[in-house]
């Protein structure tokens, strides 16, 4: 295992991978030592364990060239598919894939083009039931104990290699999935629709429907009686409001798809970046809001001296939106390169 001072030039594996008996990493162990037995004690390999992908990029960044090989296993926490693309180009990367926890995409027809485009960035790829010894013994000989040199060198690329190459990463995003019909639609309208074009949009779609209907019937927005219908929510609530639910509910159900274990933390802190950047945006000189900045400022429930602080700030005035500019879509947006 790794130890708190490594000394630089010491020959390293990070190992992203939840530690525990399982078979792929006891051959990988068994190898390892069989290799460091035949090196003397200052030349031996040693190996980082990380238990999640932003350690295995914040060890990478600690020890640079010392780093001979990334293993990345099923137990890793985090996107590991988004770990071996962002560091194929600064160590030799192999993946270890169990398709009941960590599959190649967030469905079956997915898998291949994310294979293909693994595979084209010189990932090694392999499911557990082959990471045998027979799998490691040539890789920690080749990557590692040999000093094997990672293929991707900048300064020795041309110009038409390096275009090839940054193809090869735009490429790895691409996959992104496309916003849902829903969203699609809303965002077609226009404020000042009436209620009955909202409903159209939106009545087909029942999940986004029921969201929006429950959220207007609790209690921070305290209406008198029931809301039942679309039309009903856009008369009572706005349309502005209506679009940041629909918004966020339809963005809620793409992140759904992913089995990044951390999705739920980032969600609720897009949320909340959201929900400021809508704040920060309103004026909050009740002199200067309409009818609806009014009703959504007061939502926000602020204390008396919280309102003071943004009234003195006048921010309302020093942030240039332009018209269709939302800032709490920004909001939700603003950390999604994370996601892809």
């Amino acid at each position: 295992v790794i130890e708190e001072a490594q000394p630089a030039g010491n020959r390293l594996i990070i190992l992203g991978d939840k530690i525990a008996p399982t078979p792929h990493l006891t051959a990988f162990v068994k190898n390892l030592k069989l290799e460091n037995s035949l090196l003397d004690l200052g030349e031996q390999v040693k190996y980082a364990i990380c238990s999640d992908s932003s350690e295995v990029a914040t060890t990478l960044r600690r020890y640079q060239d010392d780093v001979k090989m990334v293993l990345i296993g099923p137990g890793l926490r985090g996107n590991g598919v988004t770990v071996a693309r962002m560091l194929a180009t600064k160590a030799h990367i192999v993946m270890i894939i169990d398709p009941r926890v960590n599959p190649l995409g967030a469905d079956p027809a997915s898998y291949a083009h994310v294979q293909a485009n693994l595979e084209e960035l010189d990932v090694i790829l392999a499911l557990t039931k082959d990471a045998d010894e027979a799998f490691f013994q040539p890789l920690i000989k080749e990557y590692v104990v040999s000093g094997m040199l990672v293929g991707t060198d900048l300064e020795s690329m041309s110009p038409e290699e390096r275009a090839e190459m940054i193809d090869k990463r735009l490429d790895a995003v691409n996959t992104f999935p496309s916003l849902p019909d829903t969203q699609r639609k809303v965002a077609a309208l226009d404020d000042l629709d009436p209620p009955k074009k909202w409903a159209e949009a939106i009545d087909e779609d029942l999940p986004t429907k029921t969201v929006i209907l429950r959220i207007l019937n609790s209690a921070r927005y305290g209406f008198r009686s029931r809301v039942e219908t679309i039309d009903q929510a856009v008369a009572l609530a706005s349309a502005r409001t209506i679009r940041e639910i629909v918004t966020a509910c339809q963005i809620r159900q793409i992140f759904s798809k992913t089995s990044d274990g951390t999705i739920d933390q980032f969600w609720k802190h897009s949320l909340a970046v959201a929900n400021f950047a809508k704040l920060l945006s309103l004026p909050a000189d009740p002199g200067a809001q309409d009818s609806q900045q009014k009703t959504e400022f007061e939502r926000f429930q602020l204390e008396e001296e919280q309102g003071a602080v943004l009234q003195e700030a006048k921010l309302w005035e020093k942030i240039d939106l332009g018209e269709g500019d939302d800032p709490f879509t920004a909001g939700l947006l603003h950390d999604i390169g994370k996601v892809t």
